[in-house]
């Protein structure tokens, strides 16, 4: 396991094992005076436990079916969990110094903490079930930038821009079929996508065919290109991140076949003409993990060498960064 990974799961443990410890005892303030309390609150245990181990057993469960619908159940579940033990965390926290600052010497309430219990409840019901409301309704925002080569303006130029699909045990054709028509209804010149189509894995990805159909209907006049991103790679994650170091992030040739097979160009460390010959597009690897093992990947200076001066530069980068060397190299725009 990576140090990073090591720090995340003490962290998730130790928050657990508080929100535990809290949620038991305003729990037996709640059912204090009833006959059943010890079942209910065993019950109610018993059933945290499970939520919040799935994560821990998606990450580390050896390698079958079996694991990708643990990851499944546990992705969603996570979501509560993060945010109940969070709002609980903070909610007790602002109680207990409101409790000193106003009395020191006054006896914690049993009432204060059972409030403190339902708002996280509540919180932690509300937020994941609007966010997973929220992110099946994908929405165009619009952009427009001015660039010239050569000082002369040569027209306009129409891009939709992807990117995070994160298609994995979670994730559902139907909506990629939803940014797809979107995308087409823009009638783009180019399509780019700037990485992470999978979210670290290929084999948890229900149907891939049913993908490859939709991802093949974007149609753009000078067609779809595409950069890698750092979860474009197999790996297990624990809360989003590697448990493992860089050097066993590789990319399976499924992930590449898929992409082969959905009419998309991929560029890495690359640079070709669009537009007619009138723009440069450069794909950069991700600057995290290439997809062989490595972080290793051409500096802007060495991609954008050979690059015609007297044309605009589009950069296509899967994380937002080294914006001060690309402009130093001579890009005009990055896409990210």
């Amino acid at each position: 396991m990576t140090a990073v990974s090591i720090v995340v799961l003490a962290g998730y443990i130790l928050l657990h094992f508080f929100s535990i410890i809290q949620t038991d005892r305003c729990l037996a303030s709640f059912l204090r005076g009833k006959g059943s309390s010890g079942k209910l609150r065993l019950v109610w245990m018993a059933v945290y436990i499970v939520i919040f181990l799935l994560p821990v057993a998606g990450t580390f469960w050896p390698e079958s079916p079996v694991k990708y619908t643990i990851m499944a159940i546990g992705n969603v579940t996570l979501g509560f969990d993060i945010y109940y033990c969070g709002f609980l965390l903070i909610l007790t926290a602002v109680r207990m110094i409101a409790g000193a600052v106003r009395n020191p010497r006054h006896r914690r309430s049993g009432s204060a903490a059972r409030w403190t219990m339902a708002a996280a409840l509540v919180l932690a019901v509300i937020i994941p079930v609007y966010a997973m409301i929220h992110a099946q309704r994908p929405q165009v925002t619009y952009w427009q930038a001015d660039i010239c080569g050569n000082g002369e303006s040569r027209g306009s130029y129409r891009v939709v821009l992807l990117g995070d699909l994160h298609m994995s045990v979670n994730s559902s054709p139907r909506l990629i079929g939803k940014a797809v028509e979107l995308a087409n209804a823009e009638y783009p010149d180019a399509v780019f996508i700037t990485g992470d189509f999978f979210t670290s894995n290929y084999e948890g990805l229900k149907d891939p065919e049913l993908y490859i159909e939709e991802l093949s209907r974007l149609s753009a006049k000078d067609g779809v290109i595409a950069v890698y991103g750092n979860h474009d790679v197999k790996e297990n994650l624990f809360c989003g991140f590697a448990v493992s170091p860089v050097s066993r992030a590789f990319r399976p040739s499924e992930m590449e076949q898929f992409i082969k097979k959905c009419g998309i160009r991929v560029l890495e460390d690359e640079v070709m003409e669009i537009a007619g010959g009138d723009l440069l597009v450069a794909g950069r690897k991700d600057g995290s993990k290439a997809g062989d093992g490595t972080a290793e990947r051409l500096s802007a200076e060495e991609l954008l060498s050979g690059a015609d001066e007297g044309k605009p530069v589009l950069v296509l980068e899967h994380e937002p960064e080294d914006y001060g060397e690309l402009r130093h190299a001579g890009a005009d725009i990055v896409f990210s």
